[in-house]
């Protein structure tokens, strides 16, 4: 094939937000991290030489009962310096460290409790960064979101679906159901490609094969800072829909995330096979940028629309965005569901029933009447208040 038919790009990723891609390790909590209070700083151990640590210097005893008591954050800290030593004398028990970005009288209203840190992404010399799955995926997400517009009949079929599926008492396992239905329209808009089984070519590949999708067209690398970045903890924030009053509320919740600072630029290169995606009418990287600036301008003003009064700084921080990555970033930008649904009433009462489904002791059928989700995920830092997962994407 003609190198022509390729085209290789160089992009960076602004985090406009914070940004939090999860960590295989996932949640650590107060007993396997440092926090000093004094730096704001929280630093992450090697259980194996910590133990060590603790057990070439007596420590291990005392270390065992601490850990039976309901420890907030800073105590083990705390304790280690009453004993002498400072977070230097751990060496290699140390492994990464980040900022605590968390405004100080949140801290001290909270009595410092980050019990529980989730941890985001790291590269394996400790640099956090972004990989290049979850940015293909949020592209492949706007990519459907597109090529859905463009099928109005398809969309209505779906919808019919949909609603069929939640409605039907004897489908019990509606998660699953709708994760067919789902995979049903992205091999129809996506498998396009036509592959031969054999050398002979008389019989083709199943469509349902990822080998038959568009998407192996892309490539995506992923994406590293080209200098140490410290990675910011910032406390989990909502904003949540009042349903009896109408307003919006913010609430400060007990669980923390370790994440890309805001400002931090992650560079990393896309490749795209232009004869792959002729179907589309995508023949550049360019166009299928655009495509996702789309979405996720529809996604924001969906939000912004009962948000946006409350919430007027973090959407205007959000303004020059054309990407959602990661954890908190919403449940609009992970789902088509409002893509499918005829208007928004339609696709508020889909949503609500599905969440109830999830989350059936959060009472979605009765308060998410107005918005579903009634949550939107936000941030507070020193820099001032905005979403999660807000990116920006350019041209290096």
């Amino acid at each position: 094939m003609s190198i022509s038919n390729f085209e290789y790009k160089k992009l960076v990723i602004t985090c406009l937000s914070p940004v939090h891609i999860t960590d295989e390790v996932g949640t650590v909590y107060s007993y396997q991290y440092l926090y000093d209070a004094r730096t704001q700083r929280v630093y992450f151990l090697n259980e194996r030489l910590w133990v060590k640590f603790l057990f070439e210097n007596n420590l291990l005893p005392e270390f065992e009962e601490l850990i039976k008591t309901k420890m907030r954050a800073g105590t083990l800290c705390e304790w280690l310096l009453a004993k002498g030593y400072d977070i230097d004398a751990l060496g290699g028990a140390v492994t990464e460290y980040a900022d605590v970005a968390v405004l100080p009288e949140v801290i001290a209203a909270n009595k410092m409790r980050l019990t529980e840190i989730v941890r985001t992404v790291h590269s394996v010399d400790g640099q956090p960064y972004i990989p290049g799955s979850s940015i293909k995926g949020a592209l492949r997400t706007g990519l459907l979101f597109s090529l859905l517009l463009q099928e109005d009949r398809l969309r209505a079929q779906a919808w019919d679906e949909v609603t069929r599926l939640l409605s039907d008492k004897r489908v019990r396992d509606k998660n699953a159901a709708l994760s067919r239905l789902a995979q049903k329209l992205e091999v129809t808009l996506l498998h396009r490609l036509e592959i031969p089984r054999g050398e002979q070519g008389s019989e083709l590949l199943p469509q349902a094969g990822m080998n038959c999708s568009i998407m192996k067209g892309l490539s995506v690398s992923d994406a590293y800072g080209s200098g140490n970045i410290v990675p910011v903890v910032v406390q989990k924030r909502e904003a949540v829909y009042i349903n009896k009053t109408g307003q919006v509320k913010n609430k400060n919740l007990n669980l923390f995330r370790e994440c890309l600072p805001q400002g931090a630029k992650q560079h990393f290169s896309i490749t795209l096979d232009k004869a792959v995606f002729s179907g589309t009418g995508i023949q550049s990287v360019t166009e299928l940028l655009k495509r996702q600036q789309d979405f996720t301008e529809f996604v924001l003003s969906m939000n912004k629309n009962i948000f946006g009064a409350v919430l007027k700084h973090e959407f205007a921080g959000a303004a020059k965005a054309n990407l959602l990555l990661g954890s908190g970033s919403g449940f609009l930008s992970k789902t088509l569901l409002a893509a499918l649904a005829p208007d928004a009433k339609a696709y508020r009462a889909a949503a609500a029933l599905i969440l109830h489904n999830n989350f059936y002791k959060h009472s979605h059928l009765q308060l998410d009447r107005f918005t579903a989700p009634r949550a939107l995920q936000t941030v507070r830092t020193q820099k001032g208040a905005g979403l999660m997962g807000v990116c920006a994407v350019t041209e290096e």
